[in-house]
């Protein structure tokens, strides 16, 4: 089968739609442009469809902090995701006295790859202005701090 990938081929403008040939065929009846074996339309569905990779970037030992980084990387269109805040509850004690369940580990707030450099940037400005935030001698990552 062949497709035309001429984005002003008359038959894509008037259906939307990438026109389709039987094989054999070597140009579009509709603009004469060379056809390509791959769907030109399918290409940018799946380009669109394909995973955003995400990358750990902190733990987050309070709660507190969690709403703030949300307001943080919303504000600036970074995607994330924060790993594991729905099960806090769910298991032994819960939160009782750490702010986070000791048989998950706090949860995880994991960033778009390709924007790690500038939610990590937002996160220390957060940490400036919130001295103490991520805990008692504890980093973002969250090793001891010395």
């Amino acid at each position: 089968m062949g497709y035309c990938p001429n984005p002003e081929c008359p038959h894509r403008l008037a259906t939307g739609r990438t026109a389709e040939f039987v094989a054999g065929l070597l140009r579009c009846s509709d603009c004469d442009t060379p056809l390509v074996e791959a769907d030109p339309d399918a290409a940018g569905e799946e380009a669109g469809r394909r995973a955003i990779e995400m990358v750990e970037l902190a733990r987050i030992p309070e709660p507190i902090f969690a709403a703030a980084i949300r307001e943080l990387l919303d504000e600036a269109g970074i995607g994330y995701e924060i790993v594991g805040a729905g099960v806090q509850d769910l298991f032994g004690f819960g939160r009782i006295g750490t702010g986070y369940n000791f048989v998950t580990g706090p949860p995880v707030l994991r960033v778009e790859a390709t924007r790690l450099d500038e939610a990590r940037e937002l996160l220390e400005e957060l940490d400036r202005s919130s001295p103490g935030a991520w805990g008692d001698g504890e980093s973002r990552d969250g090793t001891e701090e010395g």
